[in-house]
This record gives structure tokens, C-alpha cells and sequence, in this order.
């Protein structure tokens, strides 16, 4: 049974509760709290009532203080899920927001945050992300441009350009830097005065450079400005160009080395060591001149088989060559400036007027590379097509010969053993087959058959 000091007890309980609740009953409250609407609240803390009665904050109370420490793009930005109040309806902070939804709909600074050009509306002032979260991915503010038209974006923040084959980007422009005198080699590379720019040879880096221009009459000769209307006999008549006879006149070299015209009687579909000593003997009566020999190739249509025997030939020298090939009259005459020997391959495709139609353009060309010691050599064959590939040479000036006659399966002879092309051939050998002799000529003899003469040189003398 409970007694009469038992339920005061209790009932003084209830008022001590009473006081700090929500309501205030008959009661008072208790120390640093205030009633505001009928309870007992902190002004401290409580948002609904800080500071004051009904000041309510929009997000937090301290010390009688409203506070903004979640409001996306104040000054603790990126703190504990700033996205969760981002773009509320109420604004989410002192000024609007400027977002309906909020930021990325994720934590700041999560799953590519900035897709959408963070920063580039400007929203709440700031910029996003000050936390260091927000462009993790290396694009929102990652160059400082943050606002740009959308960092990252195609619109070339850094200065980049589309150049095409040969071009360099230098700023925003795409430039030749082989011609540009501001961009010479390299970008902003500028050729003073008196300079322009000069394209270094292939595979140099840089590409050009700037050089100095020489005043006329003087050119420019690597490092030097000559003057080539003297007769010197180092760069006569040209840079570089070097007189074996140390004697150069009026920009020509005399006593030059003698010229060479060799026609051979073989095709080389199939070949012997004899023939093939001819035929490199033949092209290397330039090898005083230079090394590598500079070859000129005419195959026109020749055959695989023949043209493989004929490199071979030519290879088992072991003397040093490089062939060019060339396929007209005119890339011949274009070439021949920088050629020690013409080689024209044996045409058993081609007709008797396609053949003169290929010689008749190289007269002049033909006879001033004789002039300068060049070195002809022509492969003939037995053909039902033409009457004998050396018409291109006829045609030319350079050869002269009635006909061809086939010498298949026949035994030569070498009947000029002191003749630079019969060095190291045996003394006889048989001639392959669609081989031929040649009929109506004067030119001295090296081979010869039965039927007339096989192969055929003759050396030329340079005028005087």
C-alpha cells in the first residue's frame, strides 16, 4: 500500500518533468532554458528559436548564432555531404542557389563530378569544390581556366590546332617549318636579317635553319659565299665541284675522264660468271669517279627473271652502287646531273617505234653526259617485237648498228683481252640463250662469235 509521502514523491517528479518538457504546466523552467510557444527551449542551440524566440535558422544555432556550415558554396564548402542541402527549395543558403536538383546528385567531388562544366554557371558565387574533392578527374579547374566554355572541352584552352602532313603547331597557327622564316626549324625560331631559311638534308633535326643569304655575284656554298664565275677548280662551275685534273675552265673541268658506251648482247634471263664479269666490269669504268656509283636503271619491260640476274651481276663486284630507276626520256634527262652511269635493260616488250620514241629526246642529254665522262651501258635480246633494243642508243647518236642476229647456244671468244670490260672473263664461254650479235656496226669489238661481234666498247675523249 502506498503511503501518503510515497505520492508526494512521485508527484513532485512529475512537476520537476513537467518543467522541462514540452510543456509548461503550473511550472518554471529550469536554468538556461526559455519558454517560447509554451516549451523550454535553448536559445543557444535550438534553430527554430535561437538567439530569440522564433528565429528560426535554415540549418544550424550555435552560440545564440544561426550558421551556415552545410550550405553548398559558403565558406566551408565540400564539408560532410554538402550535396544533400544543394539546390533545396528554401535555396540552401544566403543567396539562391541558381539549381533545381542538386549538385551531380552525389557526394562533392564523386563520380565525375563536373561533367557539366562545374563552375561554368557560376552558381552560389564560388567555385565548386573547394575542398580539393571536386575535378578529380583532372578537368574542373584543372588548368586554372575553370569556366572557360568547359575546361577540358574541344574549344583548345592550351592553344592546340589541327596541322596537316609536314605542318607544326606553333601558338595557334599550323606552319611549314622548312619555310617559314618565324618559325624556321622550330617554332619561334626568327631568321634575322640577312638570313632566310634553309632546308637542312633529309633526316636533320631541326628540318631547316636559318642561313645567311649571300650579295650577288657570291653563293652560298655550305658555309661560304663564292663567287663561281672564277675558275676554281674546288667548285668549278658549281659547289663542290671538284676537278680531277686540278684545271678548271670557264666553270668546266679539263682533262676530264674519258666516256664509255658498252652494248652487250645479253639479256640475262640466264647467266654464266663470264657474263656477269662483263657486265659489272662495264658499269664500274666509273669507279675512279665515285663511291657509291650513282646508277641510273631503265627497266621498262624487262622481265623479273632478267632484272634479278642483272642486280646479281652488277653485285658481284662488291663494289659499292646505287640504282635509281627511271621510266621516261624526260625523268632520264631530269636524272642524268647527278648520275655516274645510264643502264638501259634489255626490251624485248616494246616496239621498234616505242623504242626510237625513247631515244630521240636524249641526244643533247646523252651528249653532254658523254662529255663529262658519263658511262652508257645497253642489254640486247633476241625479241619478235623490235629488231634490237639498241635503237634507243641509235635513235640517240650514240650507237650505230644495221641489225641483230641470234647467237643462242653458240661458243664466243674474247677478242680485245686488253679491254677493261674483258678483265677477268675467260677467253671463251657460250652465249646464253636469246642472246645476239650485232650486224653493220664499226664499234670495237670485245666478244664476238662466228656471226659478228657480241659486245661492243667504245671510249670517248672528252672534247678539248
Amino acid at each position: 500500500m502506498i503511503g501518503r509521502a510515497t505520492v508526494q514523491v512521485i508527484l513532485g517528479l512529475f512537476a520537476v518533468l513537467d518543467g522541462c518538457g514540452s510543456s509548461v504546466v503550473g511550472g518554471e523552467c529550469r536554468d538556461g532554458l526559455t519558454v517560447c510557444s509554451g516549451r523550454c527551449v535553448d536559445l543557444s542551440l535550438d534553430p527554430s528559436h535561437c538567439g530569440a524566440c522564433n528565429n528560426v535558422c535554415p540549418a544550424a544555432c550555435s552560440n545564440a548564432t544561426c550558421t551556415a556550415a552545410d550550405i553548398d558554396g559558403a565558406v566551408l564548402d565540400g564539408a560532410i555531404d554538402d550535396a544533400a542541402v544543394d539546390g533545396s527549395a528554401d535555396g540552401g543558403g544566403p543567396l539562391p542557389d541558381g539549381q533545381i536538383t542538386p549538385d551531380s546528385g552525389l557526394t562533392d567531388g564523386g563520380e565525375s563530378d563536373g561533367e557539366v562544366s562545374d563552375g561554368a554557371l557560376l552558381l552560389d558565387g564560388s567555385v565548386d569544390g573547394a575542398t580539393g574533392l571536386d575535378g578529380a578527374t583532372g578537368l574542373d579547374g584543372a588548368t586554372g581556366q575553370d569556366g572557360s566554355m568547359g575546361d577540358a572541352s574541344v574549344s583548345m584552352d592550351a592553344g592546340i590546332c589541327v596541322c596537316g602532313i609536314g605542318e607544326v603547331c606553333c601558338g595557334v597557327d599550323c606552319v611549314d617549318p622548312r619555310f617559314s622564316s618565324t618559325h624556321c626549324g622550330v617554332c619561334d625560331n626568327t631568321c634575322g636579317t640577312g638570313q632566310l631559311c634553309g632546308v637542312n638534308p633529309p633526316g636533320s633535326d631541326p628540318v631547316a635553319s636559318c642561313v645567311d643569304i649571300c650579295p650577288a655575284p657570291l653563293v652560298s656554298c655550305g658555309d661560304f659565299c663564292l663567287d663561281l664565275s672564277i675558275d676554281d677548280p674546288t667548285n668549278c662551275g658549281g659547289c663542290g665541284i671538284s676537278c680531277s685534273s686540278g684545271i678548271c675552265t670557264d666553270g668546266a673541268c679539263q682533262g676530264s675522264l674519258a666516256a664509255h658506251v658498252v652494248v652487250i648482247g645479253h639479256d640475262f634471263t640466264q647467266s654464266l660468271a663470264a657474263m656477269d664479269n662483263l657486265l659489272a666490269n662495264a658499269v664500274f669504268l666509273s669507279r675512279t669517279i665515285q663511291t657509291p656509283v650513282r646508277v641510273l636503271v631503265y627497266e621498262g619491260t624487262a622481265g623479273v627473271t632478267s632484272i634479278g640476274n642483272i642486280q646479281s651481276a652488277i653485285n658481284s663486284a662488291a663494289i659499292a652502287w646505287t640504282p635509281q630507276p627511271v621510266s621516261s626520256a624526260q625523268e632520264i634527262t631530269r636524272s642524268l646531273a647527278n648520275a655516274n652511269v645510264l643502264l638501259f635493260y634489255p626490251q624485248p616488250g616494246m616496239s621498234d617505234v616505242e623504242l626510237e620514241l625513247l631515244g630521240a629526246p636524249l641526244t643533247l642529254a646523252l651528249q653532254q653526259f658523254v662529255e663529262r665522262g658519263g658511262v652508257i651501258v645497253l642489254l640486247d635480246t633476241h625479241s619478235e617485237f623490235n629488231s634490237g633494243t639498241y635503237q634507243i642508243l641509235q635513235s640517240a647518236g650514240q650507237f650505230v648498228a644495221s641489225s641483230v642476229e641470234e647467237v643462242s647456244g653458240a661458243t664466243v671468244r674474247v677478242v680485245r683481252a686488253g679491254d677493261a670490260v674483258a678483265l677477268g672473263v675467260t677467253t671463251m664461254y657460250v652465249a646464253q640463250p636469246t642472246s645476239v650479235s650485232f650486224e653493220g656496226t664499226t664499234v670495237n669489238a670485245v666478244v664476238a662469235g662466228d656471226d659478228g661481234p657480241v659486245v661492243l666498247h667504245e671510249a670517248i675523249n672528252p672534247p678539248l
